[in-house]
C-alpha cells in the first residue's frame, strides 16, 4: 500500500521537471537549481524509499522488476547531462528519456493499484487507473 503512494509521489515530481527547467529557460528564476535539485532529491532519497516500499511490500515480481527498471533509468537520467561537453548527442537523451521515465512510472503505478483492487477484491474506492 506505500509503494503506490510513493510510485504516485514520484511521478508526480517527475512530471513537475519540466514546469521547473522551463522556469529557468524563461527567466523566472536565475539558476537551474530547482529542477537540479528535485532530480537529485528523487535519485538520492526517492529511489532507495521506492525500493524500501518494494521490499517491505513484497510486491510481485513483475512490480518489482519494474520498480527496479525505474531506479536505473532515474540514474541514467540524472546521469545524461553530465555528458553535454564530450557527447552532446547522449546527453541529448535527456529530455526522451523523461517521456520513458513517465511511462515506466505510470505503469508501475497502475499495476499497484490493479494489485492492490485484486487484494481486496475489487472493492477500492478510487477509480480504477
Amino acid at each position: 500500500m506505500v509503494h503506490i503512494g510513493v510510485a504516485y509521489v514520484f511521478l508526480l515530481c517527475v512530471v513537475v521537471q519540466p514546469f521547473l527547467i522551463g522556469l529557468w529557460l524563461f527567466g523566472a528564476v536565475a539558476t537551474s537549481d530547482l529542477h537540479t535539485g528535485l532530480g537529485y532529491l528523487l535519485l538520492i532519497p526517492g529511489c532507495p524509499l521506492l525500493l524500501l516500499a518494494a521490499l517491505f511490500g513484497r510486491l510481485p515480481r513483475r512490480e518489482m522488476l519494474l520498480t527496479l527498471a525505474v531506479i536505473v533509468d532515474t540514474f541514467v537520467q540524472v546521469s545524461l547531462p553530465s555528458f553535454r561537453s564530450d557527447l552532446p548527442a547522449i546527453a541529448a537523451l535527456h529530455p526522451v528519456n523523461f517521456l520513458v521515465l513517465v511511462v515506466t512510472l505510470w505503469t508501475l503505478a497502475r499495476w499497484d493499484r490493479l494489485l492492490i483492487q485484486r487484494d481486496t477484491g475489487g472493492a477500492s474506492s478510487a477509480p480504477a487507473v
